[in-house]
């Protein structure tokens, strides 16, 4: 089963959409995030990957009247129901911005900017004095930052971190998300 949904995903969009031309100044991108469906084929390690921030990804790219460049709307959202011991409810959005730096011909470096609203169970190792066994729940700023690399002009393969600022419960919290999401990009 597996192997027919790595195919589905990676290679149908090929077909469907190898006639058409990819419009460098007006385009939309879809990502999935594709860790859970990499780790069975590559064992990352025998722990557990812990809580994947976003499940999908959207990007709209589009050339600026005004001045000429191009900009590019991103969003993610992530819903997710974790159950171990407990049951635990899990939502992440995002809106913003994103910068994209040619590096090679097959490699980009990606930054942007966003506005992201989370409700997400408090980490078990987290110590935490005052919302013990409390979700965190917040709105914030991130500022990501990622490396992609194109497999070809659709598709490619990316990861990023975060820088985040966020006020909520716990009141106001500055972290670094790690890079623990592998996301297969489609461009149509």
């Amino acid at each position: 089963m597996k192997y027919i949904t790595t195919y589905l995903l990676v290679f149908l969009p090929l077909f469907i959409f190898a006639q058409v031309p990819v419009d460098p100044l007006k385009h939309k991108e879809y990502g999935f995030n594709m860790t859970g469906l990499a780790s069975n084929f590559i064992p990352f390690n025998s722990t557990k990957l812990g809580l994947q921030r976003y499940a999908f990804a959207f990007k709209y790219t589009r050339i600026k009247k005004r001045t000429g460049k191009l900009a590019t709307l991103r969003m993610g959202i992530g819903v997710d129901n974790i159950i171990d011991d407990t049951e635990s409810f899990n939502f992440n959005f995002r809106i913003g911005g994103e910068k994209k730096r040619k590096l090679t011909d097959q490699w980009t470096f990606i930054s942007g900017n966003e506005f992201i609203f989370f409700l997400e169970p408090l980490n078990a190792n987290a110590v935490d004095l005052f919302f013990d066994g409390a979700p965190r729940i917040g709105v914030g700023y991130s500022h990501p930052f990622g490396i992609e690399f194109h497999l070809n002009n659709r598709i490619s393969i990316y990861t990023e971190t975060a820088l985040q600022l966020t006020a909520g419960l716990p009141p106001i919290a500055l972290r670094i998300v790690p890079p623990t999401s592998i996301f297969l990009n489609v461009k149509i």
